[in-house]
């Protein structure tokens, strides 16, 4: 349909309105509005867009809560231990160490003496072998030194 042109639509509209002014509603509607109004005055008296603003504030608090929920307990949860199991070693017996470079290329040095070879290398502590000589009332007596070797690489 092609809208007639805008000076004939204006008097298409005013010939409506003059057409509807006289017209009243019925009188059930009147009743009708004149008690949805008492209704309202008694009531307690609420804002029109108070539930609607209840609803919009109830949506972020609990998405809040949720993702603190959540966080806390992905925070809480105790990490898994993931624990490498130690290869088998082939030994004769338990006691026996077993060194990861060659018994060549360990020094052993004496904190008095410096670099010395332990007497007892299976021993749990090498001590030194070399001797001391200590005057004791004017006549030298030897002693062994006998402090723990410290191991080191060549």
């Amino acid at each position: 349909m092609v809208p007639p042109p805008a000076s004939e639509l204006d008097r298409q509209l005013a010939a409506l309105k003059e057409s509807v002014a006289d017209a009243v509603p019925p009188p059930g509607t009147d009743r009708a509005i004149a008690a949805a109004i008492a209704r309202a005055k008694r009531s307690p008296a609420r804002r029109a867009g108070a539930a609607n603003s209840d609803r919009w504030l109830a949506w972020p608090l609990a998405l809040a809560a949720s993702i603190a929920v959540l966080s806390f307990v992905v925070r809480s949860l105790p990490p898994e231990a993931i624990v490498a199991e130690p290869a088998p070693v082939a030994r004769a017996s338990g006691d026996e160490f077993l060194p990861v470079v060659p018994m060549a290329d360990i020094e052993y040095r004496c904190p008095t003496h410096g670099p010395v070879e332990p007497e007892d290398l299976d021993a749990a502590v090498p001590t030194c072998p070399m001797i001391l000589r200590r005057e004791v009332g004017g006549q030298v007596v030897p002693e062994p030194c006998g402090q723990p070797l410290t191991a080191y690489l060549k």
